[in-house]
């Protein structure tokens, strides 16, 4: 029902015709979905958060709700760690390591130290990298984290949302519903059309002869830096390369 500007100031009610006070105006464009989204609030969830990913990130944001008293589930498919653990940061620093061994091993007769031809048996490094990211998921402890501020971990295949409330694991087809969820999924990298790319990756056997790393990602620059080589130094604005800036300390004396 439309009430003009007169009749409501005027406190002359539509519906009954005198002056018995104004009338409801009609309700503001946007009034309902609030009054919709107010009523939602009320509902039973099964938690109040649910994090998508056991990554860094998605560990972080569930410890800390947990931490807050909030009902709080991790759903998580696959290995707990995320990317860093099982295919970045960890395996990346073991193989950057045996580079720099068998760099200096290969070197060492400048020296005078006669090592015999240096060889790296795939396998066995296969095998350090596993039991590397092993140690490194048993000094975090995960579960045991979430379990001590009270976070519920499920592990039943990858989530799906049904509605913006509703979680359906792929694994058991159970449903879970939250008041909020937080994605915390990681990405994948865009594979380019080159010749090669398409190798499973240096933890697949036997292993690539030779290997070109595309990208800028930390990781990457790790694997691609050349035998002997040395970061250079900052260049600082207004100085020229390799001349770093004096130190305000020194400059004073």
């Amino acid at each position: 029902m439309l009430v003009s500007p007169v009749d409501y100031l005027s406190g002359i009610d539509p519906l009954v015709g005198g002056g018995t006070g104004p009338a409801s105006p009609t309700p503001p464009p946007g009034a309902a979905a609030k009054a919709k989204g107010a009523a939602m609030t009320t509902l039973s969830f099964d938690y109040d958060v649910a994090v998508v990913g056991a990554g860094p990130a998605g560990l972080v944001a569930a410890l800390r709700a947990g931490e807050l008293g909030r009902r709080t589930v991790v759903l998580q498919d696959g290995p707990l760690g995320g990317t860093c653990v099982h295919t970045g940061c960890v395996p990346t620093r073991v193989l950057a390591k045996t580079a720099r061994l068998l760099r200096d091993l290969r070197g060492s007769g400048e020296y005078g130290i006669d090592s015999g031809p240096a060889t790296v048996h795939w396998d066995r490094l296969k095998a350090k990298v596993g039991r590397v990211i092993g140690q490194v998921l048993a000094a975090k402890a995960i579960p045991e984290q979430l379990d001590r501020v009270g976070v519920q971990l499920v592990t039943e295949g990858r989530a799906r949302f049904i509605d913006p409330h509703t979680l359906e694991l792929a694994g058991s087809g159970r449903q879970v519903t939250a008041e909020t969820v937080i994605l915390t999924v990681g990405g994948h990298s865009r594979r380019l059309p080159i010749p090669g790319i398409a190798h499973p990756g240096p933890r697949a056997p036997p292993g690539p002869g030779r290997a070109a790393p595309v990208g800028g990602h930390r990781g990457q620059r790790q694997h691609r830096r050349p035998a002997g080589h040395r970061p250079a130094r900052p260049r600082r604005r207004g100085h020229p390369a390799g001349d770093p800036a004096p130190h305000p300390a020194r400059s004073r004396r």
